[in-house]
């Protein structure tokens, strides 16, 4: 998997989250994308993701995968414009939890091909019922930037995970 800048890259931080390295978004056209991604959970196949992040600034942006935006075509871990956490389906409501200024946090989603439910820090805040994903394989993935890059977000990431299935509680 070839990550590529989409513009300018962000910084590499060595040791800032105990010791761990992370990659620094500025907010500014910075962002990184993948333009063809064969791994991408394609139809209504179930996933799960998880980012260890650090919200920064309000936006519409964070990690979003998928083929274009228009309803349920795509999902993403992001904040939104008011800072609140958000699963990006272009066509779901915002959590009511904060997410810019909030620390560090880890940021999940997972989707069983109907139901998607959206984690911070382990806890369920938000679960969406009758959801249809309509993704295909080859996809996008953008970090740091919503989907079309046209807002980006000043956000630090020390992980992303994404699997192509459901993982269970004890994973």
């Amino acid at each position: 998997l070839t990550v590529a800048p989409k513009s300018t890259g962000p910084t590499l931080v060595a040791s800032a989250l105990g010791g761990h390295n992370v990659v620094s978004f500025d907010g500014s056209k910075n962002s990184l994308s993948v333009f063809s991604m064969q791994q991408q959970p394609s139809g209504n196949a179930p996933f799960s993701a998880f980012m260890v992040v650090n919200y920064l600034s309000n936006g519409w942006g964070g990690l979003h995968v998928g083929n274009k935006i228009s309803c349920n075509q795509l999902w993403g871990l992001t904040v939104s414009s008011n800072g609140k956490l958000y699963i990006d389906t272009y066509c779901a409501q915002q959590s009511r939890n904060a997410g810019t200024n909030a620390g560090w946090l880890i940021h999940e989603v997972t989707y069983d091909g109907n139901i998607v439910n959206h984690y911070a820090n382990g806890s369920l805040i938000q679960q969406l019922t009758g959801v249809a994903f309509q993704t295909q394989p080859f996809g996008k993935l953008f970090l740091g930037s919503e989907f079309d890059a046209a807002t980006y977000v000043k956000m630090d990431v020390a992980m992303v995970l994404m699997y192509g299935r459901l993982l269970s509680e004890q994973e």
